[in-house]
This record gives C-alpha cells, structure tokens and sequence, in this order.
C-alpha cells in the first residue's frame, strides 16, 4: 500500500464531530482539543449555523450547548431529523436533574459533558461516547 492508499484510508476512519455552542470561544477552544486528538470538527455557534451544516454532512457526534439565546439546545433535539448513526451529547454548564435527563435522553440523547470540562476529559469522555 502507498503513501496516496494509506492517506485515503485514514481519511475514512476519521470521525466527525460537530459542536455547538453560542460561545465562539467555547467552540474554537474544543474544536482545538479534539483535532489534536486528529478528530475531524466543524462547529456551528447558532441554530440556524447547525441546521445548514446537518443537511450538508453527517457527523459520527454531535457536543450540543443547552443553553443558546434563541433556539436552546432541546428545541434544536425536537426539531432535528434523527440519523441513527449520529450520537447526540450535551455539553452543558447547567446542572441537571435526574427527571429532566431521563426526558432528554427520550430525545436520543445519549450522555452529557458538563462545563468546564479539561482536555484529557473531553476527549476522555468523547472517545467513550463515540464507542456507544
């Protein structure tokens, strides 16, 4: 196998994850995290942003912020089309109660990242998510 077939191969096994947050810093600092970790990221700041990206490309995870001005988080989950292949976590810095993330994970979601979160757990976390 060349160099060109094993770049190629790689290039199928890179997972992609989309984050979004309304916090520009929060998403450029674990875009950065998760690249180093040679993940492939794109993120999205805005619903609007989240709802173009979704119907261009499709992402092995979704980080996705609770609490956005405008559209939250949960209003993106109930109004989004579900790939069974796409797994969904929130990344939040709200705490919450065992009933609501009994109803949230009703919405497909399958874990939660609190903020802040440091690196190696981050990516702890999100290598754990992506082997559900």
């Amino acid at each position: 196998m060349d160099n060109e077939e094993k770049s190629e191969k790689q290039a199928r096994n890179i997972l992609k994850i989309l984050v979004v947050d309304d916090d520009k810093t929060t998403t450029d600092l674990v875009k950065s995290m998760l690249i180093s970790a040679s993940y492939e990221c794109s993120i999205a700041n805005n619903s609007r942003n989240f709802f173009e990206i979704v119907s261009r490309q499709r992402f092995d995870l979704i980080l996705l912020d609770v609490a956005m001005p405008g559209t939250s988080g949960i209003d993106i989950l109930k109004r989004m089309k579900r790939d069974p292949c796409t797994k969904i976590v929130l990344f939040t810095a709200t705490t919450m109660k065992k009933s609501d993330i009994e109803k949230i994970k009703e919405l497909g979601v399958i874990g939660i990242i609190e903020k802040p979160v440091r690196k190696e757990k981050m990516l702890e976390e999100v290598a754990r998510f992506l082997s559900y």
